[in-house]
């Protein structure tokens, strides 16, 4: 990948891991917050490529439908677990 070209979509996925991994976690646990954020990462790369082969070339247009029914389900509980048991401030004006 060429680390020249960027999208403004890309810069808002970097910032947004970025606050869950450094701003999620309270003080002292950032290290295991980490790890758990890096184990993540990891094994989406690894079930990723199968699940979307299988959805995309094994159910056709069916599959197109469940993968988008899949992330606009993660998006809404990412955001949900991102925000459970925490006060989230609204910024004022």
């Amino acid at each position: 990948m060429d680390e020249g070209k960027t999208t403004l979509a890309g810069e808002q996925a970097t910032l947004e891991r970025r606050g869950l991994a450094f701003e999620l976690p309270p003080r002292g646990r950032q290290g295991e917050y980490q790890a758990v954020f890096g184990l993540g990462r990891g094994v989406s790369q690894f079930v990723g490529p199968a699940l979307v082969t299988a959805l995309l070339v094994g159910a056709g247009a069916v599959g197109w439908l469940v993968l988008a029914a899949l992330f606009l389900v993660m998006g809404h509980c990412s955001r949900w677990l991102a925000t459970a048991g925490r006060t989230v401030e609204q910024p004022i004006g």
